[in-house]
């Protein structure tokens, strides 16, 4: 899990561009069309990883509650499709990003965790950002 990926996709949820956002996800520039046929592939490949790791964190984003109004359906591939209606970051969503915006406590979360030599999740950036935030 990318902590930036994820913070990056609740900004985008927070300032109602997340719709325009993934309309560019995995999609290649008109120019590519024009380029040979090796450059042309290798950049449809690097599309499809974009479009597997975006969709990848959107889903945790959706399993963790941080997003609603969104619904992705994957395929034998990792063919992504997805629906918006009414896309917004729930309470829990906006308390997250607080946390991960902030970079004197980000900061303080990862090494707190580190010297703790605990995995950065949910609940360990959580308790820990509350323990520096009271600190503070």
């Amino acid at each position: 899990m990318d902590w930036k990926i994820i913070r990056g996709l609740l900004e985008k949820f927070e300032d109602e561009s997340i719709s325009d956002y993934l309309c560019t996800v995995g999609a290649l520039p008109d120019s590519v069309q024009l380029e040979n046929f090796d450059t042309r592939e290798n950049l449809k490949s690097e599309a499809k990883a974009q479009e597997k790791l975006i969709f990848g964190h959107l889903l945790l984003c959706l399993d963790g509650g941080f997003v609603e109004g969104l619904q992705i359906k994957t395929g034998a591939n990792f063919d992504c499709s997805y629906g918006l209606c009414s896309p917004r970051l729930t309470l829990r969503g906006h308390e997250l990003l607080e946390k991960l915006r902030n970079k004197t406590v980000w900061e303080k979360v990862k090494s707190g965790a580190a010297s703790l030599g605990v995995p950065l999740t949910v609940e360990t950036i959580s308790a820990i950002a509350t323990k520096v935030i009271n600190d503070l």
